[in-house]
């Protein structure tokens, strides 16, 4: 953006060309990372962000930040005010896993696994599936070809169960006025290759409760011919019931009219995922006065972890705009792979191990913070007692080159005085000009 508005402020900072800008403002890493379908891609992003004051500054010099609470669009209210936390307890069979994935990733760590076996990334990404309950923590142990180590019970009270019981609730509560609702869910999206799909589990345990099939639809991918008809009879209240990831119905979808109520089942990383997906709620154009958000979590699971994280995102993100932030690095908003401190603090289900595991990380990052000072500080302290050398080395060629350039310009008269002295024996003109 300051590139296509102000590029005279990027030469003025000596960062026109990226290169320098994302060397000055940012670190570059490319990494794997998991897309919503759960397959890995190599994503180059900056790992963080670096003087942050000076990247706002420039920002904002042609840049009108301008949020909701600002603007005040006439919008519907949330109930309560805020979104509503759905929480319920890890069953064993969650814990469990957890557990496990806490000493793979040990094992992971010291070396003992073979990546193309086992890794980070593996292990993140079966930790969001857990949290939607035991019928996700039973597709996994059969995709690894392993057998239960215990006798599968499906208790209907993991927090997909309790969104069921609150849409079916709430279904009935608005049938008067048709009022629309939206589940996300970026994980467990489909059942291909023996994948547990959160989906259609929660269709099929809809329509038990009496809502009709056909009014549940699972929201259409974004090159589908079909969008624009299936949003005018979302808003029409044909369908009652949207099912999507943050991808298929994020972003372009006016579909507010009636829409009462939004779920989000899982935790997607990024703030601007939540954002996009309340988007479609809390927007002009919604028929109705109030609202209502739930978030699930499943306690004893990663799931407390991951939406700590993101809000603690979305809060620095708020601070950065309203110029809030002192700190000059932060790391980005993105996607993440847990560690295996993480991990055991999932399983170990104590708040106060989980802030030792967060203390350790933040001291981690302030040592490293700390080297990079003292390096930064021994540089600029070597530059400063060169200086003075560099003085008295560029005065001599300074010198130098002043007596050089006399010389030339006696030289030159020298030339053309000899030169005016021969024309003149041939009869021509006598003009220094001309000569």
């Amino acid at each position: 953006m300051t590139r296509y508005l102000r590029p005279d402020l990027l030469k003025a900072a000596g960062v026109e060309r990226f290169d320098d800008w994302a060397a000055t403002f940012g670190n570059v890493v490319t990494k794997n990372q998991q897309t919503a379908d759960g397959t890995l891609k190599m994503k180059t992003s900056f790992a963080n962000f670096a003087n942050l004051p000076e990247l706002m500054a420039m920002y904002k010099e042609f840049a009108d930040v301008q949020s909701a609470e600002k603007l005040n669009l006439p919008r519907p209210e949330l109930k309560t005010g805020k979104p509503q936390i759905i929480s319920v307890p890890a069953t064993p069979e969650q814990k469990m896993y957890v557990r496990e994935l806490a000493e793979r990733a040990r094992a992971i760590e010291d070396g003992l696994v073979d990546p193309h076996e086992d890794n980070h990334l593996k292990l993140t990404s079966e930790a969001r599936l857990i949290g939607l309950g035991n019928n996700a923590v039973k597709a996994l142990y059969e995709k690894r070809g392993e057998e239960l180590p215990y006798d599968f019970i499906d208790d209907k009270n993991s927090k997909v169960d309790k969104c069921i019981e609150k849409v079916a609730e709430i279904y009935e509560k608005t049938n008067d006025t048709k009022g629309v609702q939206i589940i996300f869910s970026d994980v467990a999206v489909n059942s291909d290759n023996g994948n547990f799909s959160v989906y259609d589990y929660i269709k099929d345990e809809l329509v038990a409760k009496g809502i009709p099939e056909d009014e549940i639809i699972f929201a259409p991918k974004s090159d589908s011919k079909e969008r624009e008809n299936i949003f005018r009879d979302i808003n029409n209240s044909k369908y009652r019931v949207v099912i999507a990831s943050t991808g298929t119905l994020g972003t372009g979808a006016n579909i507010q009219q009636n829409l009462y109520a939004l779920h989000h089942i899982d935790v997607p990383w990024k703030p601007s995922d939540f954002e996009q997906r309340e988007g479609r709620i809390l927007r002009q154009g919604n028929k109705n006065k109030e609202v209502e958000i739930f978030n699930y979590v499943t306690e004893g699971t990663l799931d407390s972890y991951l939406y700590q994280t993101v809000v603690n995102k979305a809060r620095f993100i708020a601070q950065l705009l309203d110029n809030k932030v002192p700190a000059r690095v932060s790391e980005d908003c993105d996607e993440k792979v847990l560690t295996y401190g993480e991990f055991q603090a999932a399983a170990e289900g104590n708040p106060d191990f989980k802030r030792r595991i967060e203390v350790s990380n933040e001291i981690v990052e302030l040592a490293m913070l700390k080297k990079e000072y003292a390096h930064e500080t021994a540089v600029t302290k070597e530059k400063i007692e060169k200086i003075p050398e560099e003085i008295r080395l560029k005065k001599e060629m300074l010198s130098k080159v002043q007596n050089d350039r006399k010389s030339s310009e006696k030289i030159q008269e020298l030339a053309l005085s000899n030169l005016t002295r021969a024309c003149s024996h041939k009869h021509l003109t006598k003009n220094k000009n001309d000569i």
